[in-house]
């Protein structure tokens, strides 16, 4: 389930991802679903407000993740991915700085619907160390 979470770093750049959002997220989530071919209730896309209280200047105005369990099969679509939703941030977002962060998190997750029932889960399955 790939999660795309958008997190601004100044209040200017909260503005832009205010005005924006709606389109921004629905064009992010047809870049995931065409780059890795996930089923469409997987992928999540959400914007975050700003909470940074003093953001280093080199920083980018917006941190941008893309999160999921590792998958072979779309770790090797990682870096397509990341230039793909680099040229819609560019195309929408001109004049805003982000960065881009495809990552592979190990670990177990469900969904738990307002009724209190698992409908959705993935086990952690651990991983090997290579020597």
């Amino acid at each position: 389930m790939p999660i795309v979470t958008l997190t601004p770093n100044t209040l200017v750049a909260e503005a832009f991802l205010r005005a924006a959002g709606k389109s921004l997220r629905k064009s992010f989530r047809r870049d995931v679903l065409r780059t890795w071919e996930v089923p469409d209730e997987d992928v999540l896309v959400r914007i975050n407000r700003c909470t940074t209280l003093v953001r280093d200047p080199n920083s980018a105005s917006v941190d941008i993740w893309v999160e999921m369990n590792p998958d072979p099969n779309l770790e090797v679509l990682a870096d397509k991915l990341r230039d793909v939703l680099a040229k819609t941030w560019v195309h929408t977002m001109s004049g805003i700085s982000a960065e881009i962060w495809i990552r592979f998190i190990p670990g177990s997750w469900c969904g738990v619907n307002l009724r209190g029932e698992v409908y959705d889960s993935v086990d952690h399955v651990g991983s090997e160390t290579l020597l």
